[in-house]
């Protein structure tokens, strides 16, 4: 049982950290710059991570039928993607993506063109990639593992603490009235990463503050 935990928890932080080299290389082809989408401050996408745990733990007795793994893992991404949409726009009143410009959409948070796409990433990750992992971390003492979890832990918990923080505190922001000066000085204590990371943050308000924001720093240089 405590190999199994050590085990879910590396494996959580590896997948992580591929999601989110996976989404700056995407943006980078796209949009020909660097951005740092990870929901955290660190180089880690939990989403993928969690995502990964699932389908390797849960639906890998299917990968024997590839049809039946496929559908059942385009299934599971969805329902966590829109899951995990769902609540942090009905928590925070905001979307930290948005698929409204994709065909047959819902709501913005899934559609099936990333369904299809998640589908094929997992059967590469199940079939392919992680076996090409526990190949070669196998080789790693399991005392470095146990090390190494309890580390990432550690940071873990306070990154998600560190971002909440600042999330609720975006939430408050947005909902009370302020001066341009207290919003800026709040923004850049709190809030650059979402700036930076969340270009395309689907909030009228967190616009409209964004764009106050740039010009109150470029009336002030």
């Amino acid at each position: 049982m405590e190999t199994i935990f050590f085990e879910l928890i590396f494996y959580f932080a590896i997948y992580s950290f591929f999601g989110w080299v996976w989404e700056v290389l995407f943006h980078l082809v796209k949009n020909h710059r660097f951005t740092d989408t990870g929901f955290l401050k660190g180089p880690f996408c939990p989403l993928y991570g969690t995502c990964a745990m699932i389908v390797i733990k849960l639906l890998s007795p299917f990968q024997k039928n590839l049809i039946l793994f496929y559908l059942l893992s385009v299934v599971t991404a969805t329902v966590l993607e829109y899951l995990t949409s769902f609540i942090f726009e009905s928590i925070f009143k905001i979307k930290f993506w948005n698929y409204s410009n994709l065909k047959f959409n819902l709501k913005g948070r899934i559609s099936p063109t990333i369904s299809i796409f998640w589908g094929f990433l997992l059967l590469v990750l199940v079939k392919v990639i992680h076996p090409t992992i526990v190949s070669i971390t196998s080789q790693i003492p399991f005392s470095y593992i146990i090390y190494f979890s309890i580390l990432f832990t550690i940071y873990f918990i306070i990154d998600s603490t560190y971002t909440l923080i600042s999330l609720f505190s975006l939430k408050k922001l947005l909902n009370t009235k302020r001066n341009m000066e207290e919003i800026n000085q709040l923004l850049g204590k709190y809030h650059q990463h979402f700036f930076r990371s969340f270009t395309k943050i689907d909030s009228t308000k967190f616009k409209i503050i964004s764009q106050l924001r740039q010009h109150f720093n470029q009336e002030n240089r």
